[in-house]
């Protein structure tokens, strides 16, 4: 784990306990994602954010401009101390820190569900039904096509991957064919 994914985690934890104890934690994390689309749909504000010779102030005031009034004061304040220990690059990841942070606090999960198509609404519940039992947790579903997939699908809930694509599948056959010398 790289040093600023670890900070990056430590920051949204202590932002999720700060804004839960102030019940507040919902709204932190729509906050979050409102910061992370901003920054994603404007090269320009990365850039700005990220200048070394650019003063904190200056990053403060933009986005003081940018976010005041619309984000919880526990984002706000979580916004100007990053600036001020210079550490203006973790905003992009610290959305989705928080979300995990919160989720497994409140028993949810993500499944990322990669598949050749789109799923269609009722099989996102199924998909998430199957694994809702199979893990103990809410899981919400987030569906990512790879046209490159042949069949099936992958389930990816957190570090755990279940491979029902396939190309998993054929693996996992030539594997056991060459363990037992079929092949």
């Amino acid at each position: 784990m790289s040093k600023d994914t670890a900070a990056s985690k430590r920051y949204a934890k202590a932002l999720y306990e700060l804004a839960n104890e102030r019940g507040r934690a919902v709204q932190a994390e729509e906050d979050l994602k409102l910061i992370a689309s901003a920054l994603e749909s404007s090269r320009e504000l990365q850039t700005l954010l990220e200048h070394p010779s650019l003063q904190p102030d200056v990053k403060k005031s933009v986005l003081a401009t940018l976010f005041a009034g619309k984000v919880t004061e526990e984002v706000e304040n979580l916004l100007k101390l990053l600036v001020d220990r210079r550490r203006e690059a973790l905003l992009s990841t610290l959305a989705a820190d928080y979300s995990k942070i919160a989720g497994e606090s409140l028993g949810q999960a993500e499944a990322v569900v990669t598949t050749p198509f789109p799923l269609t609404d009722e099989e996102s519940v199924e998909i998430a039904k199957q694994f809702g039992q199979k893990t103990g947790k809410k899981i919400k579903v987030v569906n990512v096509i790879d046209t490159n997939l042949l069949g099936g699908l992958t389930v990816r809930i957190g570090d755990m991957l279940y491979d029902g694509s396939l190309s998993g599948k054929l693996s996992r056959l030539r594997k056991t064919l060459v363990s037992s010398k079929a092949l």
